[in-house]
């Protein structure tokens, strides 16, 4: 079977969902990312508060700027695998309980 998305023409698609970019040989819907990185972000808030942790511990632990964190916390930028899994250690978690 065939799956829909492979179905559809380019034109289809960018008429299917404006959030829809072409990303070297493929295609990629932005707003699922976007939706991703919020929820990572909104996670990450709720583990570094459950331990009473500021914005500065957490980021000096995990080796980043302070902003920077703030900016993952909110969703408005995206982090690397890397600085995801150093975010994890610091509150002694898995990376799944942030993506889960």
């Amino acid at each position: 079977m065939v799956s829909p998305l492979i179905e559809l023409t380019h034109c289809e698609m960018m008429n299917e969902s404006p959030r829809i970019e072409k990303r070297g040989d493929s295609f990629v819907d932005s707003s699922k990312q976007d939706e991703f990185y919020q929820h990572f972000g909104q996670r990450l808030k709720t583990e570094r508060e459950k331990v009473q942790m500021t914005q500065d511990e957490v980021a000096r632990q995990a080796g980043i700027d302070r902003s920077y964190l703030s900016q993952i916390e909110s969703g408005k930028r995206r982090v690397s695998l890397y600085v995801a899994c150093r975010l994890a250690q610091v509150f002694g978690k898995m990376i799944e309980v942030c993506v889960d």
